[in-house]
């Protein structure tokens, strides 16, 4: 029997970490793993190119979704140049990040020193690269080599979600319940 009951987590991400080429392959995905117990809003970073604008076209739609809603915990998934969209967030759209999965990030991560009292911050990297490129304040520290880009590959959607689910939310599964997407841009 399905719960009704709406989530209580919101999930900011980057619109390419949603898409699947692949129906079968739903389950294994980013959004297969966390529409349970989540609001699930994306925007895409390749319709405006400068990131401070983006943030500006992102956060009222954002205000606009959250208002009235109960919500526990903000979630914020970023990939490579998108990562830098969420201290503009934090700002703009005055919602408090609870945790952060920084992937294939490539900010400094001085960018988000002033966020890491009150958010948890995960960082994958899937090129060596960017291994050398980890702040000591996060959490975890995952490099994670994958064939595929980042976004599309199930290892890193997995990877993420078990960061969340059983390090941030301390819980086992997530319960199902009503999802909705929300695309902010």
């Amino acid at each position: 029997m399905t719960n009704h009951a709406m989530p209580n987590n919101y999930l900011i991400c980057s619109e390419k970490f949603l898409r699947t080429k692949a129906p079968w392959k739903l389950n294994y995905s980013l959004l297969g793993q966390l529409s349970n117990d989540h609001y699930v809003a994306s925007f895409d970073s390749s319709l405006v190119k400068d990131v401070e604008k983006l943030a500006l076209i992102v956060s009222k739609p954002l205000r606009a979704s959250v208002k009235g809603k109960d919500i526990k915990h903000f979630v914020f998934v970023g990939y490579g140049k998108d990562c830098a969209l969420l201290p503009l967030l934090e700002k703009q759209a005055k919602i408090k990040f609870s945790a952060a999965v920084l992937v294939n990030n490539m900010e400094p991560y001085d960018t988000y020193k002033a966020m890491s009292k009150t958010c948890v911050f995960y960082n994958i990297v899937t090129k060596p690269g960017l291994v050398n490129n980890s702040a000591k304040w996060s959490k975890i520290f995952e490099f994670a080599p994958t064939k595929l880009p980042a976004y599309m590959s199930s290892k890193i959607s997995l990877t993420i979600a078990s960061f969340l689910v059983y390090d941030f939310y301390k819980v086992n599964y997530l319960t199902k319940t009503t999802s909705d997407l929300i695309e902010l841009n």
